[in-house]
Parts: C-alpha cells; structure tokens; sequence
C-alpha cells in the first residue's frame, strides 16, 4: 500500500504517480471483471420470464441496475465533498452521467424515445470510457476507480440485457432521435464550459489518454470538433447497420 486507502478521492491522487497504464495488468483486469458481471447481468435478465409491465421480475431488475450506478455516483461525489475537493468540473454533467438518469427513466418508464438515446449515446460512450478510463490518475483498488468501472459497465449491461431479452428494439429511422438529443445537450453544456471552465463532453479540450488527443495534435482546438462529431455520428449509424444484422439472425427473439 502506498498511504493511499480506498475512500481516497480522485483530486487528492493526482501527481501521485500511483495510477494505472491504459490496457496495464490493471486495467485489464478491471476489463474482465466488467465482462463477467455483464455477462451474468445479461443471463440474468434473460433468464426472467418475458414481459415488462410495470412490477415484472424484468422491470425489477432494470430498475435495480439501473440504481445501483447512480448510487455510486452519489457515493463519489459525497466523498469529494468531504474531502473539499469538489468543484464545478465533478458536476454529473458529462454525457455518461446524462445516460444514467436516462437509464433509471426507462426503468421507470419504458419508451422508445430514451431507449434510442442509450443504445447510441449511453452504449457508445460506456464503450470508450471502459477502454480510454478518464480516471487512470486513481489507484486501481479505490473507490474512485470502482466508481469508474462500476459505473459504466453497469451503463453497458443495461442496454445489452434490454438488446439480448428483446425488449429494446432500435430502429434506423429514430437516429433523428439521438442527434437531436445530442444537438440539445451541447447547446447547454458548450457554453456551460466556458462559463464555468469546465470539459463536459469533452468539447473544451481532449480527454488525456483518448483518440481526441492525436485528432487534435492534426485538426487543432476546436478544429478537431468537426472529425470528433463526424464520428459521432458515423457511430450512430453503424451501431443501427450492425444491430440491423445481428438482429437478423434472431438475438434477443
């Protein structure tokens, strides 16, 4: 141990030198770990009986897994707090913190409108905040960093048991759904950052350790904002193509 212990808030860990590598033994294993909870979440919910009326074993469980994130991300705040450490940039603003309240919306109450936003918005970016960890400044055995994991893999197997159980069916055609979401959101958070000298969206300046870093070394700031929403939407679309095919061999029937 390095006099850092598990209620250790991600602010006091910075410049510690005591973080994990991207794709490390670390990371790695906090991959795994998140693979096979979201494989036994995914099971799981299959294995109820189908139906989600409101009080179903399935509704249940979306409402479970759908708690449990946002209760992390209650927790981490909290300690922030105590630690005063807390400060606009840790407002649970950035697009994965948005697609957990729209998680627990759906539990709530299902509907086709939010259930596009998390197939592309909240999947996607799960996706890549697994891969590109935003928090690798924390020590891997600390809640910040479980927080982390915890928080969008659970984000991951929400969308992939409602896929797998045939209770969310995207469809090509709402992507206009997804787009105007997005539109929205930066419309507020855009000048929200410059207000408040935050990176919500990461559309101040690239996340450390993500792709966004190398676009912007060739495109500049704000100039890599065009290639950063022309994949965004390039992903959308492929995520529908794929999903159209995957479909079309009988998942989630």
């Amino acid at each position: 141990m390095d006099g850092y212990g598990f209620l250790t808030p991600e602010p006091a860990m910075w410049g510690s030198g005591i973080g994990f590598p991207t794709f490390g033994p670390a990371h790695v294993a906090w991959l795994a770990a998140v693979a096979t909870m979201d494989v036994l979440v995914v099971r799981g919910y299959r294995s109820l009986p189908r139906g989600t009326e409101k009080g179903s074993p399935r509704r249940r469980m979306m409402l479970v897994i759908a708690l449990v994130p946002l209760a992390l991300l209650v927790g981490d705040d909290v300690l922030m707090a105590s630690w005063n450490v807390f400060s606009p940039q840790w407002w649970p603003l950035h697009t994965c913190n948005v697609c957990e309240y729209l998680l627990l919306v759906y539990a709530l109450r299902p509907n086709r409108a939010t259930g596009e936003v998390i197939f592309t918005l909240g999947l996607l970016g799960a996706l890549l905040a697994l891969v590109f960890p935003g928090w690798t400044s924390c020590a891997p055995y600390t809640y910040p960093c479980l927080c982390g994991f915890a928080e969008h893999g659970l984000l991951v197997a929400f969308v992939l048991m409602l896929l797998a159980g045939g209770d969310l069916r995207p469809r090509r055609e709402d992507l206009r759904i997804s787009l105007a979401f997005v539109a929205i959101y930066l419309a507020v958070v855009y000048p929200l950052n410059n207000a408040l000298d935050t990176n919500f969206a990461f559309v101040s300046t690239p996340a450390d350790g993500s792709p966004l870093v190398a676009v912007a070394s060739v495109f500049g700031n704000p100039g890599y904002l065009v290639p950063y929403a022309a994949a965004l939407v390039g992903s959308f679309v492929a995520m529908h193509v794929i999903w159209e095919r995957v479909e079309a061999h009988g998942l989630g029937r």
